[in-house]
């Protein structure tokens, strides 16, 4: 057997096996041997490591599985992509532990009802700040939407929108932005005035539009806004609502 294999299988369900729960973790380990048993020699060094922190990782999230909460026949229909899937993020801290996660939940018969074949490709397409992003969202969240009014033509308005100001994201990001973008793509969280054809419907929030308007991005578009007051007309500032779905709630409970 590969020593990468090896090794890992060390950490894996070690608690399990010692608790007498033989079974789950036997098939655990055989599904880890199919999906991550086999390295190219250059891959080893490089993988090594990290192949060794995650198992590592699971081995530490099934440890908080109480003894009578261990799952005997778990969905190898979930577990074994989530692990073929997760062999090519072992390198990224945020997606590896997100995937330990998955897998214990499903090993523990208190949260293997809440586990979803979809979080696996869910997984796959967040980075770290998505999981922050989601992590830190309120459930109902305000955002903000910010246009400059072009004069004469409205079609050359300059928009900025999804913006996410809070306590953890105190200062404007567009990668934030594009977070709650991704977030929105996946199902994880819902903005209803966008099928409604328009942001501009949401209303106002008073406080967070102040709060925005300290930022340096707000200074700076009003810097410009002063530039170019012969084209621009106005920058309108509005809120409007998001929400985290049910699949985003879950999710979070989940992987998070």
């Amino acid at each position: 057997m590969d020593p990468v294999v090896t090794s890992a299988l060390v950490s894996i369900g070690t608690t399990w096996l010692t608790s007498g729960a033989k079974a789950p973790a036997h098939t655990l380990n055989l599904l880890w041997q199919v999906t991550l048993g086999r390295w190219d020699p250059l891959l080893e060094k490089i993988v090594r490591e990290n192949v060794e922190k995650y198992a590592k990782d699971i081995d530490n999230e099934l440890s908080k599985i109480p003894p009578e909460n261990i799952n005997p026949e778990p969905d190898i229909s979930l577990i074994g992509p989530a692990l073929e899937a997760s062999k090519y993020y072992v390198a990224k801290e945020k997606a590896r532990q997100m995937f330990a996660k998955l897998i214990a939940a499903e090993m523990d018969v208190t949260k293997s009802d809440q586990v979803h074949h979809a979080f696996v490709e869910i997984i796959k397409q967040m980075n770290p700040l998505d999981a922050r992003v989601l992590s830190s969202f309120e459930n109902p969240t305000t955002l903000l939407y910010c246009r400059f009014r072009d004069k004469e033509d409205p079609k050359a308005d300059q928009i900025i929108s999804d913006i996410y100001i809070s306590d953890d994201f105190p200062a404007y990001d567009r990668n934030v932005s594009l977070a709650i973008g991704n977030l929105s793509r996946l199902g994880l969280i819902d903005i209803p005035t966008r099928n409604l054809g328009s942001v501009s419907i949401g209303g106002q929030n008073a406080a967070l539009i102040a709060r925005f308007k300290e930022t340096q991005l707000y200074k700076v578009m009003e810097r410009d806004f002063r530039s170019y007051a012969a084209v621009w007309e106005e920058i309108q500032t509005t809120s409007f609502t998001a929400y985290l779905t049910a699949l985003g709630l879950t999710f979070r409970r989940v992987c998070l």
